[in-house]
């Protein structure tokens, strides 16, 4: 995990597992209108301090991609979006491209609202409040 001002990137072996903790995210946190952006590739891990940080032309298109969504929105590359491992978890979304700062050609994404967003077959996410526990405050 790295932290990039009050940006939080996550990384991931799997895209299915990427997609998959987005999107119920996603849904979870969707009152608070955050932007999830995904890319996929190649990129240099260092550790430095006890935490491994990551660098690279997939790190800065991954934040790109994250900055072009909009609020309550999640954003895939059509890179990870058409992967086989990914393309059965997706909700329906819109397909189209985006322009990326530095990057010379347009990025085709999927665009998703985070608020309909969980993968296809998850019966949901339970969100339970510390006040609604037994012995909660």
């Amino acid at each position: 995990m790295k932290t990039i001002g009050d940006a939080v990137m996550a990384v991931f072996v799997d895209p299915g597992d990427a997609v998959a903790a987005s999107l119920r995210f996603g849904a979870a946190v969707a009152p608070l209108q955050l932007r999830i952006g995904m890319h996929r590739g190649p990129c240099i891990a260092l550790r430095a301090n006890d935490r491994i940080d990551y660098f690279g032309g997939t790190v800065n298109v991954a934040s790109r991609i994250a900055n072009g969504a909009g609020a309550g929105e999640i954003v895939i590359s059509a890179v990870v979006a058409d992967d086989r491992r990914v393309a059965d978890l997706l909700p329906p979304g819109e397909r189209g491209t985006l322009a990326l700062r530095g990057i010379p050609e347009p990025v085709e994404v999927v665009r998703i609202r985070a608020a309909q967003a969980r993968p296809v077959g998850d019966p949901g996410i339970a969100v339970e409040s510390l006040a609604h526990r037994p012995g909660g405050t």
